[in-house]
């Protein structure tokens, strides 16, 4: 079993498996900079001796840090040019942060499983630094900066040092990094199981003996471990020291125009506040208390107001986006599952339109019974047809859960569908015979999939509340009020 976590910082925790070298020399180009590879790299490790030895780096924080990196690297090449500079520093920075922001809620999901976390970093001594500024240092038990310690990577000498400052055997814990020769391949040497972080592009393997995990994106982590044979549950049910629970990927449906709720005020729908949250924190909240470890957003291009809105705060969960003008609600559906059974995740997976506001432990109880029904393609949240202009009514059979008819077919019903589904990857057959044949609506490719031979299950849960117009937002207020957790 696996109990502790350990990670690089440059190019893993930082970024998501992309050397600075790669970020600098694809931004020199950027700014039609075209020298050669091999002189970059001459500033660019030229500006990396300067800061093992300068002490100012030593208590810098990153935008201090890559400031004086620049600049080094400029004199080294003789290029005098601020715009250039100033090029190089706010295109190295914005991502960083940007990663950082997922990075920070990977980390609390592994807290809260029971894993103990640390960082290895071959650092100039501002390591420390660095996670407080990227909001690490609440979920890390111990920090190693080379240069503090006076040990470097590859010298398993620098992992055996960390497993002793937690306490613990090395083949009890994990080495993270993006670096085959500095990360994987002395931490097995130090007895520890290895992640290797690839990133988006495919590398080989030096010796794949040595690696336990291949990481794409660092948020496939959770998964991962979950999936690894050696570190599946014990037989009381615990992940290390935490209760353990199936992972659940999840996905939000926010690409929609909300035109009947913006009104004059032109707000999007998915920052519309009910209860002082916005919509779309309410079905976060809702995801994570079921259980959810990574969640994909799907918004338009017009709506990354919301992305910047959601991202300002942590979340005990990977979060992903997907900024893309669909042209129908069922292109964004079919987008949205795409994208959450790209790791060949076969599901179901937890998915909510942005708009349903419902009791905190809805989604929880929904997730639950869903997953007992493995037959189901699609499984409905039901709830009354309410005031909904449009209900998409359900019949279920006279027993059990099986949908056996949807729309004007199912007239008269109780039941209409509440905007939460549990979906499986195989529906995923049917999406470019669906895209081709010109279908628009969600409704109408469920209706397909139930025509087609597609098994859907329908569960009743407790009323929710779809804000469509601006009278429902005083309704789903005093729902909200009156809501049983």
């Amino acid at each position: 079993m696996i109990r502790a976590i350990l990670f690089d910082m440059g190019g893993t925790l930082d970024g998501d498996g992309l050397h600075w070298l790669e970020r600098f020399f694809a931004l020199y180009r950027s700014f039609g900079v075209e020298l050669a590879r091999d002189t970059i790299r001459g500033a660019f490790d030229e500006a990396e001796r300067k800061s093992g030895a300068d002490e100012k780096i030593a208590s810098a924080n990153l935008a201090e840090m890559i400031g004086l990196h620049v600049q080094w690297q400029l004199a080294h090449l003789g290029l005098k040019n601020p715009a250039l500079e100033q090029h190089l520093v706010d295109g190295f920075i914005a991502p960083v942060r940007q990663a950082t922001v997922g990075n920070a809620q990977l980390l609390a999901i592994l807290v809260e499983r029971g894993f103990e976390l640390g960082i290895v970093s071959n650092g100039c001594g501002n390591v420390e630094k660095l996670c407080a500024d990227f909001g690490y240092t609440p979920f890390l038990s111990v920090i190693v900066d080379s240069k503090r310690v006076g040990l470097f990577k590859p010298d398993p000498a620098i992992f055996l040092h960390a497993a002793e400052k937690l306490g613990g055997d090395p083949g009890t814990m994990m080495m993270v990094g993006d670096s085959f020769e500095r990360d994987v391949r002395p931490a097995k040497k130090a007895g520890m199981k290895t992640a290797w972080l690839e990133g988006a592009s495919p590398r080989e393997c030096p010796d794949p003996a040595l690696v336990d995990l291949h990481l794409r994106r660092l948020a496939d982590l959770p998964a991962a471990l979950s999936a690894a044979s050696w570190h599946r549950h014990l037989a009381d049910g615990t992940w290390a020291g935490s209760p353990c629970r199936a992972s659940l990927k999840a996905g939000v449906l926010a690409a929609g125009r909300g035109e009947r709720i913006r009104g004059e005020s032109n707000l999007l729908k998915p920052l519309v506040k009910v209860g002082g949250q916005t919509l779309i924190e309410h079905v976060l909240n809702a995801m994570s208390e079921a259980g959810a470890s990574e969640i994909v957003v799907i918004i338009n291009e017009d709506s990354l107001a919301v992305r910047d809105h959601v991202i300002a705060r942590a979340w005990p969960f990977a979060l992903r986006w997907i900024v893309e003008t669909t042209p129908t609600s069922m292109h964004s559906f079919l987008r949205l599952i795409e994208t959450l059974a790209a790791e060949r995740d076969e599901g179901p997976f937890l998915v909510s339109t942005v708009d349903t506001v419902a009791g905190v432990q809805t989604f929880a109880r929904f997730i639950a019974e869903a997953r007992r029904n493995e037959q189901a393609a699609v499984t409905l949240a039901l709830t009354s047809p309410g005031n909904d202009e449009k209900p998409l009514l359900v019949r279920l059979a006279p027993t059990g859960s099986r949908i056996i008819a949807l729309g004007d077919a199912a007239a008269p019903s109780d039941y209409a569908t509440a905007g939460v589904y549990a979906v499986r990857a195989s529906i995923l057959r049917e999406a470019e015979a669906a895209r081709r044949d010109g279908i628009e609506a969600l409704r109408t490719f469920l209706g397909r999939l139930l025509d087609r031979g597609y098994q859907l299950a329908g569960i009743p849960i407790a009323e929710s509340v779809d804000v469509d117009r601006p009278a429902d937002i005083e309704t789903a207020e005093a729902f909200l009020r009156s809501a049983p957790v």
